[in-house]
C-alpha cells in the first residue's frame, strides 16, 4: 500500500481513475444509498454509461421514497437516452439544465458525503473521481450548486 492509499484511507477518501466501470458506479450507488435528506448532482451530459444502469435509478427512487430531495443539474446537451431513463423518475427527481457546460461535476449527499469529478471534456471516457465522507467544506459545494441552479432552467423529460 502506497503513501497515497494510506492517506486516502485515513481521510476517508476513495479514488477512481479510468473509464466509468462497475466499481465506479457501485461507489456512487453506495454513496446515494446513504442519503437521508438530500442528493444534489451536477453533471455535464448525463453520461449514458453512468445513468443507464438500473441500480443507480433504483437507488434514486428508493431515496425519494425515504423523503430525500433529489436535484440534478445538467449541461446544455444532456444525453437523450439518459433523459429517457430519468423520465421514469418524474415526480421523484427535479431536473435542471444550464445553457453552458458546468466547469466541474459533483454529487453531494446530505451536505456531507461528496463525489468530486475532475474537469474533463464532454464525451471523454477517462475520468478521475474522489469520494469523500464527512466532508467538512461541503458548504462551498452547496453554494456552488445554488449558484448553478439559479442559472439553470427546469428540464422537462419526455
Amino acid at each position: 500500500m502506497g503513501i497515497e492509499s494510506i492517506v486516502f484511507t485515513l481521510l476517508g477518501i476513495s479514488r477512481h481513475a479510468g473509464e466509468i466501470d462497475e466499481a465506479c458506479r457501485n461507489g456512487v450507488i453506495n454513496l446515494l444509498g446513504k442519503a437521508k435528506s438530500g442528493i444534489k448532482i451536477v453533471s455535464g451530459e448525463l453520461n449514458y454509461q453512468f445513468y443507464s444502469k438500473d441500480g443507480l435509478l433504483e437507488t434514486l427512487m428508493q431515496a425519494s421514497e425515504r423523503g430525500v430531495t433529489i436535484e440534478i443539474i445538467a449541461g446544455p446537451r444532456p444525453n437523450e437516452e439518459s433523459l429517457k431513463r430519468l423520465s421514469a423518475l418524474r415526480g421523484y427527481v427535479n431536473l435542471y439544465q444550464l445553457s453552458q457546460w458546468p466547469t466541474f461535476h459533483f454529487i453531494m449527499v446530505d451536505n456531507e458525503h461528496v463525489r468530486l469529478e475532475m474537469p474533463h471534456t464532454p464525451g471523454q471516457k477517462e475520468r478521475e473521481e474522489y469520494i469523500l465522507h464527512n466532508y467538512k467544506d461541503a458548504e462551498v459545494l452547496e453554494k456552488k450548486f445554488d449558484e448553478l441552479k439559479k442559472q439553470a432552467k427546469p428540464l422537462e423529460t419526455a
